[in-house]
C-alpha cells in the first residue's frame, strides 16, 4: 500500500519553523544561495530533507511517495533530491505572506500542508504533518498499514510520536535508563499524547538507541490499537496522521490568526469528518531535541 507522505521543507530550518529569510536558490552541491549572495548550509552541514528521504526509504516496509513542499521563495535543484530516489515529488507553494512577521513561519507551514493535500487525489492515502526533522525506525509503517487494512477508511491513524529529550519542565533525565513503566506511565504524566525517550548521556542518539527504546517500550502490556476521538489527545498525537486525502481536504482551514492550526485540524477530523483516531502503539516516529548521528 502506497502512502503519499507530505513533508514541508524550509532549508536551514528545524522542522520548517525557522530559517534564513527571503529567497533561497539551491546550488548543485546542495548549499543555498540567498538574495544577498550569501551561501548557507543546513544545520551541521546535514541536509534535513535528504535525511528524511533516506530514512523513509530505508526503514519503510512499503514503498511510499514522498511529497516535498517548499515555500514560494525557495527554489530547490530537483536533481539534488531526485538522485536519492525516484519516489520524490517536489511541489512549490504559491503562498506569499503579507501578514505580521510573528505569524510568518506558521503561515508558511500551513500553506505548505494545504498545497500538498490539494495536489493529491481525494481517494489516495496521505501521511499529513510528517515534519522534516522526524526520524522513522525500521518497519514503522507496517503496523499502520495493518491497522488500515483491519479498520478501514473511517479512521485517522497515528504512530507513537516519541520525543528524544533530556528533560521537561523541572525534570531532568539525561542518561536515565528507560523502563517500560517509565515510558508508558511516569513520563506520560508530563505529556500524555507522546512518548519520551531519555536523551543518552553521550548527548546524541543513534538508530541502535531507537531500536533499544522500542524493545523496552514493547514490553509494556497494552492494546496494539487504542481508539479515541481526534481532539482528545490522550494517547494520539496531532501530527504524522494517516488518512484518505478527502478528509484532510475537508478538515483543513487556513488560519489568519493564532498558531494552533494543527490542533484545530485534529479537532475537525472528528467534528467535521466524523473520523475516530486509531493510535497504533507498535508504530513509532522519533522527534529529536538533541543530535542524531547516523
Amino acid at each position: 500500500m502506497k502512502i503519499y507522505i507530505i513533508v514541508p521543507y524550509r532549508p536551514t530550518s528545524r522542522g520548517g519553523l525557522s530559517s534564513v529569510p527571503g529567497k533561497l536558490q539551491q546550488l548543485p552541491d546542495g548549499k543555498w544561495l540567498d538574495s544577498q549572495g550569501n551561501i548557507h548550509e543546513d544545520r551541521r552541514g546535514q541536509d534535513e530533507m535528504i535525511r528524511t528521504i533516506r530514512f523513509i526509504n530505508k526503514n519503510s516496509h512499503y514503498r511510499h511517495q514522498i511529497v516535498m513542499v517548499v515555500d514560494s521563495d525557495v527554489f530547490p535543484d530537483p536533481n539534488y533530491y531526485l538522485k536519492e530516489a525516484d519516489n520524490i515529488s517536489i511541489l512549490q507553494s504559491k503562498y506569499v505572506h503579507n501578514g505580521p512577521l510573528s505569524n510568518l513561519a506558521v503561515s508558511r507551514l500551513m500553506a505548505a500542508y494545504q498545497h500538498g493535500i490539494n495536489n493529491i487525489a481525494s481517494h489516495e492515502w496521505i501521511c499529513y504533518a510528517y515534519i522534516s526533522d522526524l526520524i522513522c525506525p525500521r518497519g514503522w509503517d507496517r503496523p499502520i498499514i495493518d491497522a488500515i487494512n483491519k479498520l478501514g477508511h473511517k479512521y485517522v491513524y497515528v504512530p507513537m510520536f516519541t520525543e528524544v529529550r533530556g528533560g521537561m519542565a523541572d525534570k531532568v533525565y539525561v542518561g536515565a535508563q528507560a523502563t517500560p513503566k517509565m515510558i508508558w506511565e511516569d513520563l506520560r504524566k508530563l505529556c500524555s499524547y507522546s512518548l519520551t525517550m531519555p536523551e543518552p548521556a553521550s548527548r546524541f542518539f543513534t538508530e541502535a538507541d531507537m531500536d533499544n527504546f522500542i524493545r523496552i517500550s514493547d514490553q509494556y502490556p497494552r492494546s496494539d490499537i487504542i481508539i479515541e476521538k481526534p481532539g482528545d489527545r490522550k494517547f494520539g498525537y496531532y501530527g504524522v496522521m494517516f488518512m484518505q486525502a478527502k478528509y484532510a481536504k475537508e478538515a483543513f482551514k487556513f488560519q489568519t490568526t493564532g498558531t494552533a492550526f494543527d490542533i484545530a485540524f485534529d479537532n475537525r477530523l472528528y467534528t467535521d469528518c466524523g473520523l475516530m483516531k486509531a493510535v497504533v502503539t507498535r508504530s513509532y516516529v522519533f522527534h529529536p531535541f538533541c543530535e542524531f548521528r547516523y
